[in-house]
């Protein structure tokens, strides 16, 4: 096959300049050949214009034909090109150029359009035997698969489309494969320009009319109602009047499931009320209404079809969907599934889980796009002049969106991320057909019903073709990347943006296109998008003839070397800085210090993957300067992007608010758009509400109360705070609770406390949350450090300049000091709350209290003396001023940790004592008793309560949660005893084996088990107690080894070992990440520093304790007993 006109220039278009304003000419002048048969240009003038000439022309725009050294003065760059604003003389010369070729231009235009119009066309004539169908919409998913049908059953097809929301590149497809003369045209205009309408039906011989042209998404027709009635509604009256008038007979309606809203009973027939409860049903409803109506005074041939959910594609893969990306976020579900699955999009994200259904997700008919059209083909085919036919098009099955995400996922073979959000504005639980009445009168039936099937070959063709659309367009591809803009909308664009389009065009030509346009307003008065089109046309025309013009009077070196094209120096493309205008060079270095974020082919888009809208973006930066007292770079920011932070009605309305103008800002809140009555109501409120303390602050009373009275009491919500806001006036003790105090001072605040209410209230796209990129930078950090596996660091350390990783070399794997002050084993180690302390116990019956330093040395503090039997354990107070310590079988003594001095001994006659621990308060304590009781004591040595129960005499541990409400020990060897006291409830976790110790998480939710076999069990404590996971590795055979929580939020478990190792294993893995050396004896203790992750204490039978650490401070090792040992027992001091 040879290469197309479009393919050709696709292969051309790398030489043509891309400057914003000057490719948008370039873009539309190559892109719109494929357009020509429609078009009444004559092949000499159309607008696949001469490149040779073109170039020409905007070469002598730019004025760097002859130029060889960059200009001085004010300029700007477009692709690497200097374009001066400089001022051309002899304007009445050019004023009267611009007058002749203005005249040779109309004259050509006007002989092309008289030449198309004389040629007789097949499309412009009935024709025997040959059924002409227009096909509104036709460039779009549906319609472009139904043209394709007719098509392919020999009917003849016009395309009107103004590829609002179609795609060339189907209408590409559809020329490829009918190439012959008389099959296709395509149309491009607007149905809702009734002059173009008439005008189409009018030059052609029409014979049915499939009407799909519609926006057709829920969502969006909730946020943007007007749209949706203007563009269903209204353009569907344009059409009807235009067949009217021209006499055509057949109508195939596509309307929706969307008219009947949520009924109350499935599955829905077409006699089902219609209660539409969304703008697109509505509209979709009052169009058919306006149909049934046309039809009972004509003799008219009606099928309405109202279909479900469409998804799949072409089965021959010819044709597929491409929505445009910035209508992902309201479009069908399928083309969701395939950008989560292509990787446009992070996941896919499901609007509803709450609805009455049973996954809680909604369900729909899903209906496939190749039966659809079938549908459409056999209505057309049974259409009778004066009947009406009503018909649903659907599977009569209903599926669920997590049942289509599950078929999605099989289709594609990708594991789809799914995130639930709230449920969609408008929408509805539970909707699918009966199709009974068109299987019966249409003979009708679903063939492609498989889901997966369906979703495998729409997948197949998004995977092969859909970049090619967007490839081969160089129109909407290139107008997208460059505005997001689709032809129509380009053109409106244009004729919109008409004065910014005269800055870039030489002074002949703004001269000559003013001049035409004001003909044009003359010709055509209410057609905006009929007057951009010539417009452009007479751009492209007149440049031919200007360049040609310029050539033939060697106004123009057309074989000037590319190098002669004057580069902008470094320091011309420089930042700006806060004392420089923005056309000012600044930084030398600013243009060249970062390089320009990648947009994936999409202006619209920034980063690497594309999911970043620009505008959005830029804005958070916008407000994030502005937060930071920037003000000056925020303003520059607005000016040299374009984009605002803030549209000019919220502009307003913020000043007004602050201004404290309350009447004028609840008027410009209706102008701002996008909220609802609801958030309306209570925007009005909140402003009323603070007009009302003001007027009571200044003692304007009855301005207060007709306030109140007219404009608080009738919005009818909050009668609560309207109570409350009564009592101001009628109490004056009351006005101060308002909080003014000095109303000059504090007003202004009160305002801005008020703006902040409101931007809470209002959606993100009207004011820009407070802190946006704050929270955004937080939240990317917080992934970073959750991705952490080995995660150990404070967030202090977090940096924004790289990727976190944290390695092994962030867990305590050194020894950094070795302390020795105990003469024999060594049982128990504990670091205070704070961290500044640690406490161990030995079996030469003394406990020592170790201060820790902040350059992470470790150094005796006090040598508690008193006991007579070996200390077991010792507890920590939770302000850490007070230190328990239990003797083995012995009692228990509390010791001011400040000066060492014993405060008092607790004891049982004829019992000794095995554990203890404080209640959360500081005021009390339990310990565990011989007898097997537990008992509160309170300071001054009063025992309080005993509970009784079962327990063994040979452990140390319990623990108490941080509420005071749960007690935590052993009860018997296999089992510990969660005791709730306030409940009085009791709860056991069970092991199979002899557990040997535990300990208690700082959040209260987990419990650490120590047992004989040498494993360590994670149990989840919160409701009922469920084992989590087991860890391994460590060696326990004859004593008592425990174990510790440790690290970032606890994220490791350490314990000692038989072995003379220390154990360290992650958590929630229970991977084994370090198994450490160094000790002599059994490792009888750890514990973690809560406040210095990085340090770790582990307690040894071989009479010392290590301190761990990353090797930061090489501790030159000292003897504890060298520093100034201080001996204490029971107050006094001992040697």
């Amino acid at each position: 096959m040879g290469t197309s006109p479009v393919q050709t220039q696709i292969l051309e278009k790398s030489s043509l300049s891309f400057s914003t304003p000057l490719f948008l000419l370039n873009s539309l002048s190559l892109s719109l050949s494929p357009l020509q048969k429609a078009a009444t240009w004559s092949p000499s003038f159309s607008l696949s214009l001469s490149l040779f000439n073109l170039r020409i022309y905007l070469r002598e725009i730019l004025g760097t034909a002859t130029r060889s050294q960059p200009r001085s003065g004010r300029s700007w760059s477009f692709s690497g090109m200097d374009y001066s604003q400089r001022r051309k003389p002899y304007f009445l010369g050019k004023f009267l150029v611009a007058c002749v070729l203005i005249v040779f231009c109309i004259i050509t235009l006007k002989q092309s359009s008289n030449h198309h119009s004389s040629s007789t066309s097949v499309f412009s004539r009935h024709e025997s035997g040959v059924t002409h169908v227009l096909v509104t919409g036709g460039a779009g998913y549906i319609g472009s698969h139904a043209a394709l049908r007719l098509l392919k059953e020999s009917y003849r097809v016009t395309i009107v489309d103004n590829l609002s929301r179609g795609n060339m590149g189907a209408v590409k497809v559809l020329q490829e494969q009918f190439p012959e003369p008389g099959r296709l045209q395509f149309i491009f205009a607007d149905l809702g320009d009734s002059k173009a309408v008439n005008q189409i039906f009018s030059e052609n011989a029409f014979d049915a009319v499939m009407h799909f042209a519609a926006v057709a998404y829920v969502g969006e027709s909730t946020l943007e109602p007007l749209r949706y009635y203007h563009n269903i509604t209204a353009n569907t009256l344009v059409v009807l009047e235009a067949m009217a008038a021209n006499d055509v007979k057949t109508l195939i309606y596509s309307s929706t499931c969307a008219t009947y809203g949520e009924p109350k009973k499935m599955p829905i027939t077409e006699a089902t009320p219609q209660h539409p409860i969304n703008p697109y049903g509505k509209a979709k409803k009052m169009a058919e209404d306006i149909i049934l109506d046309f039809s009972k005074k004509s003799d008219m041939a009606v099928m309405i079809l109202r279909y479900f959910n469409v998804i799949g594609s072409d089965p021959d893969g010819r044709l597929g969907e491409a929505p445009r990306p910035e209508l992902r976020e309201h479009g069908r579900i399928s083309g969701a599934c395939f950008d989560a699955a292509s990787g446009i999009i992070s996941g896919l994200k499901v609007k509803g889980r709450d609805y009455q259904t049973a996954d809680g997700t909604c369900v729909r008919d899903y209906i496939d796009v190749t039966d659809l059209v079938d549908a459409h083909v056999k209505a057309l085919a049974k259409a009778q002049p004066k009947k009406v036919g009503i018909y649903n098009v659907g599977t009569g099955k209903g599926r669920s969106v997590n049942e289509f995400v599950e078929a999605c996922k099989k289709a594609t073979g990708v594991n789809i991320k799914v995130e639930y959000l709230a449920r969609r504005p408008g929408d509805y639980a539970e909707v699918y057909s009966d199709p009974s009445k068109i299987n019966r009168e249409l003979n009708w039936t679903a063939q492609y019903t498989d889901l997966e099937k369906s979703l495998q070959i729409a997948w197949t063709w998004q995977k092969e073709h859909r970049n090619d659309w967007i490839v081969d367009l160089v129109l909407q591809g290139h107008l997208y990347e460059q505005y997001g803009l689709g032809l129509g909308a380009a053109l409106m664009f244009l004729s919109a943006s008409f004065e910014a389009l005269l800055t870039v065009l030489p002074d002949v030509l703004k001269c000559a296109l003013l001049l035409y346009s004001d003909y044009l307003d003359w010709i055509y008065p209410q057609s905006d998008c009929t007057k951009a089109l010539l417009q452009l046309k007479f751009i492209c025309c007149f440049s031919n003839i200007y360049g040609l013009i310029l050539a033939f009077m060697g106004g123009v070196d057309v074989d000037e070397p590319p190098s002669k094209r004057v580069k902008v120096s470094s320091v011309e493309l420089g930042g700006l800085s806060n004392t420089s205008s923005p056309l000012e060079p600044a930084c030398p270095l600013g243009g060249i210090m970062a390089r320009h974020l990648p947009s994936q082919g999409n202006e619209d888009m920034v980063g690497s993957k594309g999911v970043i809208k620009k505008v959005e973006f830029v804005r958070i930066i916008t407000k994030a300067l502005y937060s930071l007292g920037y003000e000056r770079s925020g303003a520059i920011l607005e000016e040299e992007s374009g984009i605002h932070m803030h549209s000019a009605a919220v502009h307003l309305f913020r000043k007004q608010v602050l201004d404290g103008n309350w009447d004028a800002s609840v008027a410009t809140l209706q102008k701002i758009g996008l909220l609802d009555d609801n958030i309306l109501k209570s925007a009005s409120f909140l402003i009323f509400e603070r007009k009302f303390l003001e007027l009571v602050e200044k003692d304007r009373v009855m301005d207060a109360i007709n306030t109140l009275r007219y404009e608080i009491t009738p919005l009818s919500i909050n009668k609560k705070r309207v109570h409350e806001l009564s009592s101001y006036i009628i109490s004056p003790s009351q006005r101060g609770l308002l909080g003014f105090g000095d109303l000059t001072s504090k007003a202004t605040n009160s305002r801005l406390e008020l703006l902040e209410e409101l931007q809470n209230l209002f959606p993100p796209t009207v004011m820009i949350p407070e802190r946006r990129l704050e929270h955004l930078v937080e939240q990317a950090l917080n992934v970073q450090r959750d991705a952490c596996y080995l995660h150990n660091a404070f967030d202090s350390s977090l940096s924004l300049y790289i990727d976190h990783q944290c390695g092994k070399d962030q867990i305590p794997s050194q020894t950094a000091q070795v302390l020795q002050a105990h003469d024999n084993e060594v049982w128990f180690v504990q670091f205070s709350n704070n961290g500044r302390f640690l406490a161990s116990s030995s079996y030469d019956k003394t406990a020592i209290v170790w201060e820790v330093h902040e350059d992470g040395e470790v150094l005796l503090k006090h040598k508690l003396i008193g006991h007579d039997r070996p200390v077991v354990m010792v507890a920590w107070s939770p302000d850490d001023k007070q230190l328990l310590t239990c003797g083995l079988e012995e009692n228990v003594r509390r010791w001011d940790v400040n000066t060492g001095n014993c405060l008092r001994i607790y004891g049982k006659s004829g019992l000794g004592l095995l554990s203890c621990g404080w209640f959360p308060d500081g005021e009390h304590f339990f310990t565990g008793v011989t007898d097997k009781t537990i008992c509160m004591w309170d300071l001054d040595g009063k025992e309080l309560e005993c509970w009784k129960g079962q327990r063994t005499t040979k452990t140390s541990d319990m623990a108490v949660t941080k509420d005071g409400k749960r007690i935590i020990i052993l009860c018997r060897e296999t089992a510990i005893l969660l005791l709730d006291k306030e409940a009085k409830l009791e709860q056991l976790i069970e092991e199979d084996q002899i557990i040997t110790s535990f300990s208690l998480s700082k959040d209260d939710k987990y419990l650490l088990v120590n047992l004989i076999n040498q494993e360590i069990h994670l149990w989840s404590i919160l409701d009922d107690p469920e084992l989590i996971i087991k860890y391994k590795g460590h060696k326990r055979s004859r004593f008592l080894v425990s174990s510790c929580f440790g690290g970032f939020e606890q994220a490791f478990i350490a314990s000692g070992s038989e072995d003379s190792q220390v154990y360290i294993w992650h958590r929630n893995t229970g991977d084994l990440i370090w198994a450490l050396p160094g000790h002599s004896g059994a490792v009888n203790c750890v514990s973690w520093n809560p406040t210095n992750l990085h340090m770790l204490a582990s307690a040894s039978d071989d009479h010392t304790i290590r301190i761990w650490g990353l090797n930061r401070v090489n501790l030159k090792r000292k003897e504890a007993y060298s520093n100034g040992r201080s001996h204490h027992g029971n107050g006094n001091s001992k040697w």
